[in-house]
């Protein structure tokens, strides 16, 4: 392999010989036949002279005549290298998420939001269940899903933009170990989007399940768009 490497570096120098005229002197200037140990001994000496081993001069050669192959052979000699990069990799995601987290802004309650818990307990303490407390940070989310709805236009418990209820839960940190989400569109009252929950078998089940103890509630409304009005239900028992 060596060998192969000074064949090729004698080329180079050939080449550039001009541009370096006391080795060119050294090499050329001699009544001796030149062999090839004799071209070995001046390479040598001359890397030599520039502090310049034989492993750097191959490894050198390798990442000029074959850098994907001197690639591969680095990614395999590095593992913390590749460990590292995970790591920064996972900060960076990490980062990302807490600036998300810090983007969910904070509001009071509206009264239409106020009331819609006020009426979910009413439905629960029909069925002697215990009466959910209001979260407001969880209204927030809720009023966000809502807002996203009005946004996007569309209609359905997978955001585009944050995904399932779920995935959005967790990715502002809420720590819960059940959880539900209604939605609802175009309704004008509290009283009729509850009513129209506790007609919906599905959406009453939520409103009615005895191991939720939370639950936040978002309204937007939004009159140029096509359904006005967007609701959004969120309950999660902490975990």
């Amino acid at each position: 392999m060596l060998r192969k490497y000074l064949l090729v570096f004698i080329a180079v120098l050939f080449m550039v010989s001009v541009a370096t005229p006391a080795l060119a002197e050294q090499m050329w200037k001699s009544d001796e036949p030149t062999t090839f140990d004799k071209w070995s001994n001046h390479i040598k000496g001359w890397l030599d002279d520039r502090n310049i081993t034989m492993d750097e001069f191959e490894t050198n050669l390798n990442q000029l005549f074959n850098p994907e192959k001197t690639q591969k052979i680095r990614e395999q000699d590095q593992p913390e290298q590749q460990e590292l990069e995970k790591q920064l990799k996972e900060m960076g995601e990490l980062e990302s998420r807490e600036d998300s987290t810090s983007s969910l802004e904070s509001e009071s309650p509206s009264n239409y939001e106020e009331e819609v818990v006020e009426l979910v307990n009413e439905e629960r303490a029909k069925e002697d269940l215990q009466p959910l407390e209001m979260y407001d940070r969880l209204s927030d989310l809720a009023r966000l899903k809502s807002q996203d709805m009005a946004n996007n236009d569309y209609f359905d418990h997978t955001s585009p933009t944050y995904g399932s209820p779920f995935e959005m839960m967790d990715q502002y940190d809420f720590v819960y170990s059940r959880a539900g989400e209604n939605i609802a569109a175009g309704q004008r009252s509290p009283e009729q989007v509850v009513e129209g929950w506790m007609n919906s078998p599905g959406h009453r089940e939520n409103i009615m399940k005895a191991e939720f103890t939370h639950i936040g509630v978002g309204y937007v409304e939004q009159g140029s768009d096509s359904y006005g009005t967007y609701w959004t239900q969120l309950f999660m028992t902490p975990r």
